[in-house]
């Protein structure tokens, strides 16, 4: 007992009494040291240090699917039921896959649950955040779409505060990184051009790559600023599915939207649209 004591002070002074940190350290004991702190202590804590460490250690251990629902609770930054996240989760996925998933995350106290439904506690939450970020900015710098296109950038029809978080946390950090990385803008946006060639090319059907090229093209453009015009002349997006685009003052002179699959976006204002569908070919709205 005396010894036991000793292990579990040592552990609460190791996380420095963080409680999310010690639940995700009492998960990871039960699961991989058989409930054991005194063998976690002696070689757990190598491996497990901060929480960030902590993190990256439980976000490698998931599955496929739990990673995808951490991500997705990161996106949409409140509280989300089941429903809405297999809606979100692109390829689909069944019910019982999620469910079974949400409670493996629950039992690793990574996500938090309600009566409305799922979350993350800030810390996870700025973390998956930070993962983010780094896993967009990567596939748009290498034209590796398998990220770009299974996850959004932002949800356009978000309430605002939550939209407007998206693109401060998320959309706005991946354009910082990408005209770091590029030098300038002129550069940066013929980099998307031939990423554009590549989303037609290689893009899965009813993913967000499309989606989420505008939203960047339009970062890059707007500056965050409702006011300002992004403008898309000559542009080719025929036959592409777009999906959480939001680009709500657009030029879009001469470019193609034949046959575009638009699902959960907003590509114009009301009045832009009727000035502008004669100048477009859009198929669907």
């Amino acid at each position: 007992m005396i010894e036991s004591n000793t292990n579990c002070h040592q552990l609460i002074e190791h996380y420095s009494g963080n409680p999310l940190a010690l639940k995700i350290a009492a998960a990871t004991i039960r699961s991989l040291f058989n409930g054991n702190i005194g063998n976690f202590l002696t070689h757990g804590t190598v491996v497990f240090g901060d929480i960030s460490e902590l993190l990256d250690q439980q976000l490698n251990r998931l599955s496929d699917l739990e990673q995808q629902v951490m991500y997705w609770l990161a996106i949409c930054r409140e509280w989300v039921t089941h429903e809405a996240l297999q809606e979100d989760i692109v390829p689909k996925v069944s019910q019982r896959e999620l469910l079974e998933a949400l409670a493996s995350l629950q039992a690793r106290s990574l996500i938090e649950v309600n009566a409305v439904g799922f979350s993350q506690q800030p810390v996870v939450m700025e973390y998956m955040t930070e993962q983010l970020v780094r896993q967009f900015y990567y596939d748009i710098s290498a034209h590796d779409l398998t990220f770009f296109n299974h996850y959004a950038l932002l949800k356009a029809q978000a309430k605002d505060y939550i939209r407007e978080a998206q693109i401060r946390l998320i959309l706005q950090p991946v354009k910082d990184k990408l005209l770091a990385a590029f030098e300038n803008q002129q550069t940066l946006e013929n980099h998307l051009n031939h990423l554009l060639d590549a989303i037609r090319k290689r893009a899965a059907a009813n993913g967000y790559a499309a989606g989420n090229w505008l939203n960047v093209f339009w970062q890059l453009h707007s500056n965050l600023s409702e006011s300002a015009e992004c403008t898309l002349h000559d542009r080719d997006f025929s036959n592409l599915t777009i999906r959480q685009a939001y680009v709500p003052n657009v030029t879009l002179h001469r470019a193609n939207f034949s046959h575009c699959n638009i699902d959960q976006s907003v590509l114009l204002k009301p009045l832009g649209v009727l000035l502008l569908l004669p100048l477009a070919r859009m198929a669907s709205v």
